[in-house]
């Protein structure tokens, strides 16, 4: 079950996040068909809308940055995940949303670090 999570209560622990889907869905989409509250801030590449998750025991964090083509989102997981486990995590979070996977318009293949599905 995706569950909401406030990045501001420091719920969300360490994380080493990075993008490993996006999604051919507008933030607007997620916002007012979804439900979907995006927090915002900035970092090193510019400002972003982000709302982060937990699924199955793993932050899930949907993240726009300014800038990268509108009508899309990335779905940031943790940085180790091999591409088996990516996948599954990103139709997971696809089913949550009720989105359908045909809308995954780019997917992580590669293992980032190099750990074993």
């Amino acid at each position: 079950m995706l569950k909401r999570v406030d990045s501001a209560t420091h719920a969300l622990g360490p994380l080493d996040l990075a993008p490993q889907a996006v999604l051919n869905v507008s933030l607007a989409c997620l916002h007012h068909d979804k439900g979907i509250d995006f927090e915002t801030g900035a970092d090193d590449l510019n400002a972003y809308k982000a709302a982060y998750f937990r699924l199955d025991g793993q932050v899930v964090a949907l993240i726009y940055h300014e800038g990268e083509p509108q009508g899309t989102i990335s779905v940031y997981l943790d940085r180790g995940l091999g591409p088996k486990k990516v996948k599954k995590a990103v139709q997971s979070v696809a089913t949550e949303l009720g989105i359908d996977f045909a809308l995954v318009g780019w997917l992580e293949t590669e293992t980032l670090r190099h750990h074993a599905d």
